[in-house]
């Protein structure tokens, strides 16, 4: 049915989770409602003219025909995470910048979507906020213009979230996500040590924020 119509599916996918009262079957909607959101604004990001920084991303996934692995990995040493996804993804798809960027915006999307709903469920938030937040977070204007044009940025971002959310509310310490974060879009280095700052739940004094 998303083949034909994503939107009636996300919309039916709504209804359901709307309806079910049954925690294990709303969980398994959640689900699928997230994939099914993160492929549909994929598949709209590939339709996206590329200029500015995606018409760059463009031009760098192309080179990567003209050039051997080590070459290409020499031609940006920065960041260099992002440069073995592009000439990987270029092997599998040449020629086929189109299908990078929905695979990319889809990882990005799900990272982002998968990490809010399980911020929320440790809130112990009710599955009305739930939906709503991850419609929100979807939809809105800003994170949709920036996850088809800055790419390595809302795909780094995305890492960062996932490893906050596990880290604060699962104490899980996925650590080896911040160093492939950084490695995609150096970017995220500005907020990694605020990761490991204590008491962050102190009350927020003048001489806290100082700090």
């Amino acid at each position: 049915i998303f083949m034909f119509n994503p939107i009636f599916t996300i919309l039916t996918l709504t209804i359901l989770i709307f309806l079910k009262k049954e925690r294990k079957s709303n969980s398994k909607y959640f689900t699928f409602l997230i994939i099914f959101i993160s492929f549909y604004l994929a598949l709209i990001n590939s339709t996206k003219l590329p200029e500015s920084d995606l018409a760059r991303y463009e031009l760098m996934y192309y080179n990567a025909k003209y050039f051997s692995f080590y070459d290409y990995l020499h031609l940006r040493e920065k960041e260099p995470v992002y440069t073995i996804l592009n000439f990987l993804f270029y092997q599998i798809f040449p020629n086929k910048f189109s299908f990078f960027l929905i695979s990319i915006s889809f990882i990005s999307y799900l990272l982002l979507l998968i990490s809010l709903k399980k911020f929320l469920t440790a809130q112990n938030a009710n599955k009305f906020s739930i939906l709503f937040s991850i419609i929100i977070g979807a939809f809105f204007y800003q994170n949709f213009q920036t996850s088809g044009h800055l790419v390595r940025q809302f795909l780094s971002s995305s890492i960062l979230f996932f490893y906050m959310v596990d880290k604060f509310f699962y104490y899980r310490n996925k650590w080896w996500l911040l160093p492939l974060a950084f490695f995609i879009h150096s970017s995220s280095l500005f907020f990694i040590p605020l990761l490991f700052i204590k008491k962050l739940d102190e009350r927020i004094t003048l001489k806290f924020l100082f700090k």
